[in-house]
């Protein structure tokens, strides 16, 4: 393993400081800093057969060829071979004119903070943060039949403060695509999410925002009439689609990185610092509290059913908890002094996978009592970061630090 600081770069990420992260801490202070993210350290987990841990020449640099170990049913130990880039990046928006939907094998095409597939499963979007100025593109979209690039939009002069995006959606009839971000230079507390064509890539609206220097909770309604966004300060907004008309605000005083409707649309999911919580979608009203969250980067996320919720917890712990917020199961994922969760997506009722900053990706599984046990398990050797199930949820795709890859869960 090299020296925990032979390879940095610089990163913008909601309410996180400057921090240097190695193998053994991750400090944090004050909103909206750069993050100094040791990636020569982070996420190295023991190999599993057929794999190894750690590539020649590694995540960041020219001509890598190592990386990832899979499994095909065990922890960090099954069959699965690893996933291998001829190239890799270390961050920033790097143009993939086609990608390989291959299981398992990694498209390096930049730092990606997000995806999403289509509703038809058709195409997949994903949003990247950006190296090099603000005309650089941070929306990306592929056809999955042959993997082409169809759209790529360039972003208008001084958009996002030349970072790019964290979060991005299709509307549940797939002609819309929103994405969220930090703030323009011009309106530095405002304007961090926008609404595009689908077919075109053209930008259709920008929403005038309150969250302050950036946006990541991001999420349409089933019914395609709403769009609800959150991010570093300022509460959580509802607007209606596609007008783009404030419909409610929700006061909150912390960041939140996650906001979902349930299934039914009555209800929203929002999972902040230390605290989730459930609302009433039409009035704005507090329901419940989810205690003994992460103090960062928080998820939580409604089963397809609407019947099940799941969240991130404090001390590296998963919470599964029932429609009433009644708490079913309290799951280890990892140490508590490992880096932050990242995301939590269900894959169908009876399964859910979770990734964090480690590169950890991890799936639990209903059992024929209802109890919930690790499943599967991946490790990626940078951060992951954003997740999305196919909607024949046969196929997973994890972005990350060096691109995204997909899975079969």
């Amino acid at each position: 393993m090299k020296s925990p600081t032979s390879r940095l770069h610089r990163r913008q990420i909601p309410c996180i400081a400057r921090v240097l992260v190695t193998a053994t801490s991750l400090m944090g202070a004050a909103c909206g800093r750069d993050v100094l993210i040791g990636i020569e350290t982070i996420g190295r987990h023991p190999a599993g057969t057929g794999g190894t841990s750690e590539g020649t020449g590694g995540v960041g640099s020219t001509g890598g060829t190592g990386g990832v170990v899979t499994s095909s049913g065990g922890v960090f130990g099954g069959t699965g071979g690893a996933w291998a880039s001829s190239g890799g990046s270390s961050g920033g928006s790097i143009s993939c004119p086609t990608i390989s939907t291959t299981i398992g094998q990694l498209n390096p095409c930049g730092r990606t903070t997000a995806v999403a597939y289509s509703p038809d499963g058709r195409l997949l979007a994903s949003a990247t943060e950006t190296v090099g100025g603000s005309a650089t593109p941070f929306l990306h979209v592929w056809r999955l039949s042959d993997g082409a690039l169809l759209s790529e939009p360039t972003p208008e002069p001084g958009s996002f403060y030349d970072i790019g995006a964290y979060n991005v959606a299709f509307s549940p009839d797939g002609t819309l695509i929103a994405t969220a971000g930090h703030a323009p230079r011009a309106t530095p507390f405002s304007n961090t999410v926008k609404l595009w064509d689908t077919a075109t890539g053209a930008l259709l609206k920008t929403f005038p925002t309150k969250c302050g220097q950036n946006a990541v909770a991001l999420g349409f309604s089933h019914d395609g009439t709403r769009l609800v966004t959150a991010g570093e300060v300022g509460g959580i907004e509802v607007w209606s689609i596609p007008g783009g008309t404030l419909l409610l605000t929700l006061p909150f005083n912390n960041t939140v990185y996650t906001a979902h409707f349930s299934p039914d649309d009555t209800r929203l999911i929002t999972a902040s610092l230390l605290i989730g919580t459930v609302w009433n979608a039409a009035t704005g009203t507090k329901i419940f509290d989810i205690p003994g969250l992460e103090g960062e980067m928080n998820a939580a996320a409604y089963s397809p059913n609407g019947q099940m919720i799941v969240a991130t917890a404090d001390e590296g712990k998963v919470k599964v908890l029932n429609a009433a917020g009644v708490l079913l199961q309290t799951l280890t994922f990892k140490p508590a002094t490992t880096p932050y969760f990242s995301n939590a997506v269900w894959i169908d009722d009876s399964r859910f996978v979770i990734d964090d900053w480690s590169g950890a990706v991890k799936e639990w599984t209903a059992d024929g009592s209802g109890t919930f046990v690790q499943s599967r398990a991946w490790s990626q050797n940078t951060q992951t970061l954003g997740m999305a199930v196919s909607p024949d949820r046969t196929t997973l795709v994890v972005g990350g630090d060096a691109g995204f890859v997909f899975l079969s869960p």
